[in-house]
């Protein structure tokens, strides 16, 4: 709908790896189930096709899931083509490479042949303009618990604790409902600087998982040098969205001074201000969110004084709006994190949390 996509085209949802029977039963076809039910759900507006191997189409296809074949045939070495049938739903075959061109501007496409089964789209409804974001609807959380649940448990994490040093300290349901308290502020965050509430609710929500008994020690740490004089950790990432205290006052400059939030400018070198902005963050849930927003403002002007890799590519985003692209968002996830190690895998992995409170915003905002 957001591309303009009439009612009645055919969307070929993609199996793009050679699965073998024992992956299609326990995956692919409960996939393509839980697509059907969504599909039927919004009234049917789409017809179903699946891309893959001859073996993945025709069992989708038996299963009575899809309605057309676009096959992978040009992955001659794929288990599930050898030795299989074309489908007899099959609308396109894609089945060889050919090379266009030379030097720099040489192309590799791939071929299809079409049957005729399917003829494409060749008009658009105008795009659906972007919405500000609204309330999550209540009714909804439930699910949003169970979805993020699955996929979470899906990368290794439990819904509930963990073991030794590895424990984390919040559950799913302590994530999702810290969140919801704080929904009528994300949601005014989001109207206001023209940002997705799932910016906010993933740096959140990632932050609080990720939270365990490391970090706590760290905490502790932080307060024995401020209180007690004792060690040499004067700072850390704390409370729900694991920021610094350094960051947060980078990210409160930035802002202020771009005019977007109000405020004493604060020195990041400086321990009483780290102090006084860190106890904030560690136990002000709403202050937190609030400077999760302007580290997202901070980071889509490219975060000055963030602590990228060396030599690391960056691609800068456009100013912050409700229409930004997922590699946008994608870039907005990394720096967020961009002091943690792991911060490439857990970018990926955080994207997909993302994209599962954008479906439950974007179902809130379109009701």
């Amino acid at each position: 709908m957001d591309h303009g996509f009439k009612n009645g085209t055919r969307i070929f949802f993609a199996v793009d790896f050679d699965a073998v029977d024992d992956q299609i039963t326990a995956n692919v076809l409960p996939h393509f189930k839980g697509i059907n039910d969504a599909m039927a759900d919004s009234g049917n507006p789409y017809e179903i096709g699946v891309y893959g191997s001859r073996d993945v189409c025709a069992r989708v296809g038996a299963a009575g899931y899809s309605t057309a074949s676009f096959l992978a045939d040009m992955s001659s070495g794929y288990v599930g083509n050898a030795g299989h049938q074309l489908p007899d739903d099959w609308a396109y075959d894609q089945f060889v490479i050919r090379t266009l061109g030379s030097g720099d501007a040489q192309l590799d496409i791939d071929i299809d042949i079409a049957s005729g089964r399917d003829t494409g789209q060749g008009s658009f409804n105008p795009p659906r303009p972007a919405v500000p974001d609204v309330a999550l609807d209540r009714s909804h959380l439930p699910a949003l618990r169970a979805d993020l649940s699955r996929y979470m448990q899906s990368i290794g994490y439990p819904d509930m604790g963990g073991i030794g040093s590895d424990a984390k300290l919040y559950s799913n349901s302590q994530a999702v409902d810290a969140l919801q308290d704080q929904d009528e502020l994300i949601t005014r965050l989001s109207n206001t600087y023209g940002m997705r509430k799932a910016l906010i609710q993933t740096a959140v929500y990632w932050a609080m998982r990720e939270y365990g008994l490391a970090d706590q020690a760290a905490d502790q740490k932080v307060v024995g040098y401020h209180l007690s004089g004792s060690g040499t950790v004067k700072d850390s990432h704390t409370g729900i969205a694991e920021i610094s205290g350094t960051d947060a006052i980078q990210a409160w400059n930035h802002c202020i001074g771009w005019g977007y939030t109000t405020g004493k400018h604060l020195d990041a070198g400086k321990d009483a201000d780290i102090w006084s902005v860190w106890q904030r963050l560690n136990k002000d849930n709403a202050f937190t969110v609030r400077t999760v927003a302007l580290i997202h403002l901070w980071d889509v002007r490219g975060r000055p004084g963030g602590r990228l890799p060396p030599g690391d590519r960056v691609t800068t985003p456009r100013t912050m709006r409700l229409g930004l692209a997922e590699f946008e968002i994608t870039e907005l996830l990394r720096r967020y994190r961009a002091w943690d190690p792991d911060q490439e895998a857990q970018t990926h992995q955080s994207l997909a949390v993302y994209q599962l409170f954008e479906k439950y915003n974007s179902i809130a905002r379109n009701a």
